[in-house]
């Protein structure tokens, strides 16, 4: 699928790590396809295993075609329902479209918070 890092979260608020064009949402709420400026392709998967919950805890705050930036408040996600329905709460960040044209560096762990870098990506130039 790609390169990619998850996030363990303690709010139910969901942010964009990079700024784009929202090209999808899956019909199920579970998952954001944005696209950067720089043609990267960015999924926010929110949850594990939560396409059955058919949407029930996603609560997405942006439609097909909109502009986001960098820390955009995308989604907020009932926690509590994921728990509850025992699955996974992770916010997992895939760049679908890397291989072989660009890396992924990853510059953080442990806590951190929305606005907070968490790693970048370079072309191999």
């Amino acid at each position: 699928m790609g390169n990619g890092y998850a996030i363990e979260p303690v709010t139910s608020e969901v942010f964009t790590p990079v700024a784009g064009t929202v090209m999808s949402i899956f019909p199920t709420k579970h998952a954001i396809y944005i696209k950067t400026d720089e043609d990267v392709e960015v999924l926010v998967h929110m949850g594990i295993d939560t396409v059955e919950l058919d949407g029930a805890p996603f609560d997405v705050k942006v439609s097909e075609g909109d502009r986001v930036e960098e820390n955009s408040l995308i989604a907020n996600v009932d926690l509590t329902q994921l728990e509850t329905a025992g699955k996974g709460k992770s916010i997992v960040v895939v760049f679908t479209n890397l291989e072989g044209t660009s890396n992924l560096s990853l510059t953080a762990s442990g806590q951190v918070n929305h606005n907070e870098v968490v790693g970048s990506v370079s072309t191999n130039n």
